[in-house]
């Protein structure tokens, strides 16, 4: 009778054992390979409204520079946050921001890209710049932007003196130094009625 129980119990651990063997080469292979044993859960952190308080990564405003490219303004959670860049998704479009941090400030960054169109909702991702991995996102949508100031098309600066430093000369009421740089716009004629 022990003849009996010993056959079927030695090749059921001989099963177990080959089963056993075989998942062990499949994650040799695969840890050579350079995947992981086991996937990690990556969190994906919120990036808000700075005014809703959120704490993290959130976003000040949006604006254009003197390029006609929108920039996005960021405040950084921490001062050692990881280099990054932004892909902004709007419609059936995508683009990829480019990001600096702002040395002086360092918890503060700028993101520069093609301008979106106002008034839609956009997706702004964010990815680390070293492994390419999304570390953040949040929808917006872009109601207004900040432009550049630009000058006064045919503005002159008019140097009052010889345009030297002189010492504060005394105001009748006492409280400054008269400025000694005041522009004036030069308009175009018939303006602000054009002929």
């Amino acid at each position: 009778m022990e003849r009996k129980h010993l056959i079927p119990l030695l090749g059921t651990a001989g099963l177990v054992l080959l089963i056993l063997s075989a998942m062990m080469i499949a994650a040799v292979v695969q840890f050579v390979r350079g995947g992981e044993l086991t996937p990690t859960p990556v969190k994906v952190n919120d990036v808000t409204l700075c005014d809703l308080g959120g704490g993290g990564l959130c976003v000040i405003s949006f604006g254009a520079d003197n390029l006609n490219q929108m920039v996005i303004n960021f405040h950084l959670p921490r001062r050692k946050y990881p280099a990054f860049y932004a892909r902004v998704d709007f419609g059936e479009s995508s683009e990829v921001y480019s990001c600096q941090v702002v040395k002086e400030v360092p918890t503060s960054a700028y993101c520069t890209g093609p301008r979106t169109p106002l008034g839609g909702a956009i997706v702004i991702k964010i990815f680390r710049a070293d492994n390419d991995a999304l570390i953040a996102q949040g929808e917006f949508v872009v109601a207004a932007i900040m432009l550049p100031t630009l000058p006064i098309p045919g503005a002159t600066v008019e140097v009052v003196g010889d345009g030297t430093p002189s010492p504060p000369e005394e105001t009748p009421s006492g409280t400054g130094t008269p400025p000694r740089f005041r522009p004036t716009p030069t308009l175009p004629p018939g303006y602000p009625n054009p002929p």
